[in-house]
């Protein structure tokens, strides 16, 4: 669960963050994620519930001590792909990953969570501004140019040399030397400076990851580019996606309860400041925070039912159809990613109502009394996507969250 007082977001100036946030982590869902599942508010609160991951993040375990072997890193970096394959696909870029980003499930699998800084890109739209962590971000960043996926990969060959030499990749005093040291500093791994049994392709991978020209970085050319490099040869990226790998394959399982810290449970995310009550007054007045609310569980109910009512028309309709083509469309299978990615694909019953769904729903239906029942249950369930402000795509809501 994530706490946030309402008087501290406004005097933070962190409104707009908290917002996007919940907009993207509402619009997302997949297995190697830490997944939304409520917002609500209370008088002085802002709340966004989780799916609770109990292994800890991967700062937490290398705080401990831990060194992780090739394969044991070679699985976390994976885990973190598929996850970033994921948002890219959805046009989302990250901007701040790093080990405290990075959270174990108690069956060893490490899911990407905290989205504050998260932008999606829009065309016509660069994202410039300085959002992430100093040490992690990536050298566009800096330079303010615009920044894109590859930036994001960035930061995942920061983590890997971070996993691989058990220590900081770029440290300093301050942010002005961190800086100084993403533009500067060569990173050149090989055979003698890696640890030994470790293979040479491991610090190739690196090396690639983190070219400072964004041209000559490996992902540049999309997530393909880096799936076929050498290192990753021989992943089970469907198992690891459907979290299928089986269990005596998964090189690390974290000790579970040890990470709990009640104390932190207890903290209460308040700020002092004067003329508190009068503040927070203004603020549940304002109303900006009227529609920070979101409920998996509603969204999915309302889904499957508006797809039961489309069933139903479908049924009674007459179909017209010849041998399937590329145009034919199921409404019961909707792919959630985009023709880019050859991962697999998941699926969930929604009724997608955008316009190119209707006209292809339209040209199988002859009978005119059954268009207009098909048109006007559109109609309807268009309306109440805007009076609920369900403001999501057909690939939003995957159906493998049951089996969580």
């Amino acid at each position: 669960m994530k706490e946030m007082s309402k008087v501290k977001i406004f005097t933070k100036k962190s409104l707009n963050s908290i917002l996007s946030e919940k907009e993207i982590l509402s619009s997302i869902r997949h297995p190697l994620i830490a997944n939304l599942n409520y917002a609500f508010q209370d008088k002085e609160f802002l709340f966004l519930i989780f799916d609770y991951l109990a292994g800890g993040d991967l700062r937490y375990q290398i705080n401990k001590g831990l060194i992780f072997n090739e394969s044991q890193i070679k699985f976390f970096i994976s885990n973190l792909l598929l996850s970033l394959n994921y948002l890219h696909n959805k046009n989302i870029l990250h901007r701040d990953i790093k080990p405290e980003n990075l959270v174990f499930s108690d069956n060893g699998y490490l899911h990407l969570t905290d989205f504050g800084v998260s932008h999606r890109l829009k065309e016509g739209r660069p994202i410039l501004d300085k959002s992430g962590t100093p040490g992690y971000i990536s050298p566009e960043v800096l330079l303010n140019v615009p920044q894109n996926y590859y930036s994001d990969f960035f930061s995942v060959g920061v983590v890997c040399y971070e996993l691989v030499k058990n220590k900081k990749l770029f440290k300093g005093k301050n942010k002005k030397i961190i800086a100084e040291k993403i533009m500067n500093k060569n990173i050149n791994l090989n055979q003698n400076n890696i640890p030994e049994g470790f293979s040479i392709h491991i610090a190739d991978f690196i090396n690639k990851l983190l070219k400072r020209n964004c041209k000559e970085r490996l992902g540049y050319n999309g997530f393909q580019e880096i799936k076929n490099h050498q290192w990753l040869r021989g992943v089970e990226w469907e198992n690891i996606q459907n979290k299928n790998v089986h269990a005596g394959k998964i090189p690390f399982i974290p000790a579970i309860g040890d990470n709990f810290d009640e104390d932190l449970v207890m903290q209460i995310d308040k700020i002092e400041v004067d003329n508190y009550n009068e503040l927070l007054n203004k603020i549940n007045d304002s109303g900006c925070l009227s529609n920070f609310y979101f409920n998996y569980y509603e969204v999915i109910k309302n889904i499957n039912e508006k797809t039961d009512i489309s069933n139903k028309i479908s049924s009674q309709s007459t179909m017209v159809k010849t041998s399937p083509t590329d145009d034919d469309v199921n409404i019961n299978e909707i792919n959630c990613l985009d023709d880019k990615s050859d991962l697999p694909r998941y699926k969930v019953n929604d009724m997608n109502c955008d316009k190119n769904y209707t006209e292809k729903k339209k040209k199988y239906v002859n009978d005119e009394q059954d268009k207009s029942k098909l048109n006007t249950t559109i109609s309807k369930i268009n309306k109440n996507y805007e009076k609920d402000k369900i403001k999501q795509t057909k690939c939003n809501l995957m159906n493998n969250f049951k089996n969580n």
